[in-house]
């Protein structure tokens, strides 16, 4: 079977194409863009997805629903689908990649269904040489795909349904490390000399830093960082972080038969994406990665079909697309440092204010939040169009007209909620000083001494 099920995959069976990077998920918190391919060389958003005659793109370019498709069908409701790579037809031409054109499945006079499960555990798989007992536990891996597809008759000749749902549920758990101060570090006790550039007092290696020349604000974001669980300042904080995925998606479709000449269809398709990801630090002196991430895509079809002669065939189809796609941190909502900081200008709107904004020091892993956390983005697409094809012996013409009118709501600002770094050396005495960027720079933040404020 697919692994994960997404049956766009199978276009990589066909000539010139290859899988895009956005594709690829090389990390265990990665966010990939499903149905993510390159044809003829083109990136992925030069392609066009069709379901049931109508347009099927994700319009998200920063990757907030994370598929190329608003609506992505299990393979037990697909009835058939084809690659269109080159030579497209008129009715194709906007794009320079290639053409998904799929079909769901109908409803006939006798009823047809499926039901299946798949699962994955972590009793299942192998340790690996990366874990051992003695240094972490086996990583979580339980996944579990279910559903079921069912069509039948609602009226025998007529009126036609089918309806399928699948259920996703993932909890998995990756081995993470970070670079924390160490203990010392966080009280004042520097493994070399410093110097206070506000007071132009000089503290000696290993001499702790009085509390009283430490800045209220750094005081408490040391307070809160978890304890190193290794030694040294490098690759010192060890942990199985989780990412939880449940999604759940479904289609429903009536297909009516008006009489021998003319036919039509009604279609609702919905997936339901909710992600949680971990943040690498816990408590309010950490909060980074995407935190709680949230796709849900819906999209409405109907379509007309009528034979007007032997010859001709007239098709009408609108569809409407709806996308619901973003993330936010794990501490919104949480108090807000700002009464710490020296500084005014920091955004106090409910759905934002939240944990510990961004303070990269350098040489050790960035804490607060994610820099462009909340983030989302909400399109909402129409498509009515309408199809004439025209056949006189061994010519045949086609024409018709096709309208998209996308609206999208966005919320895409880096940084959002203020980020500060600490790479300026300030601290480092004037001379005979030896080479401790880490400790320099760490003394810039405990001093409240900033190279760049965002």
């Amino acid at each position: 079977p697919l692994n994960g099920r997404a049956y766009a995959e199978l276009a990589l069976l066909s000539t010139n194409v290859t899988v895009s990077p956005a594709a690829v998920m090389f990390a265990a918190n990665g966010t990939p863009r499903e149905a993510s391919f390159n044809v003829n060389g083109m990136r992925s958003t030069y392609n066009n997805f069709l379901l049931d005659g109508v347009d099927n793109n994700a319009y998200s370019p920063s990757n907030q629903g994370f598929s190329s498709q608003v609506v992505q069908p299990s393979p037990d409701a697909i009835a058939e689908f084809k690659v269109i790579t080159s030579n497209f037809s008129a009715e194709y031409g906007r794009v320079g990649g290639g053409v998904v054109n799929a079909a769901l499945r109908a409803g006939t006079n006798r009823f047809h269904g499926t039901a299946y499960e798949f699962i994955r555990n972590t009793a299942l798989n192998a340790v690996g040489f990366t874990f051992s007992p003695a240094v972490v536990d086996k990583p979580t891996l339980q996944r579990n795909q279910f559903g079921f597809s069912i069509g039948g008759p609602l009226i025998k000749n007529k009126l036609f349904f089918f309806a399928d749902y699948e259920g996703y549920r993932q909890l998995q758990r990756y081995r993470n490390t970070d670079s924390l101060p160490t203990m010392n570090d966080r009280v004042g006790i520097l493994p070399n000399a410093v110097t206070n550039p506000l007071t132009g007092t000089k503290y000696a290696a290993n001499t702790q830093i009085p509390i009283s020349q430490i800045n209220p604000f750094a005081a408490a974001v040391m307070n809160a960082l978890p304890a190193p669980n290794s030694p040294g300042r490098g690759s010192n904080f060890t942990d199985l972080l989780l990412v939880r995925d449940f999604s759940d998606k479904y289609d429903a479709k009536l297909d009516y038969t008006i009489n021998a000449a003319m036919t039509s269809f009604l279609r609702f398709s919905q997936r339901k994406d909710i992600m949680y990801n971990e943040p690498n630090i816990s408590g309010l002196s950490g909060g980074a990665g995407n935190g709680y991430i949230h796709a849900i895509q819906q999209q409405a079809a109907t379509g007309y079909t009528w034979s007007v002669t032997p010859s001709s065939l007239l098709e009408a189809r609108f569809g409407l697309s709806h996308v619901l796609a973003g993330k936010n941190p794990p501490n919104l909502g949480a108090p807000s440092p700002s009464p710490l900081f020296p500084f005014a200008g920091l955004p106090t709107a409910a759905d934002i204010v939240g944990g510990l904004d961004t303070q990269s020091i350098s040489s050790f892993t960035a804490l607060g939040r994610q820099a462009t956390n909340p983030q989302f983005q909400n399109p909402t697409s129409f498509n009515p169009k309408l199809h004439y094809t025209w056949v006189r012996g061994r010519n045949s013409l086609k024409m018709g007209y096709e309208f998209i009118a996308i609206r999208t709501e966005v919320l895409d600002v880096n940084p959002l909620f203020g980020t500060d770094t600490y790479a300026g050396q300030f601290s480092k005495p004037a001379s005979n000083s030896p080479s401790d960027s880490a400790t320099y720079n760490l003394a810039d933040f405990l001093f409240g001494l900033p190279s760049t404020i965002e």
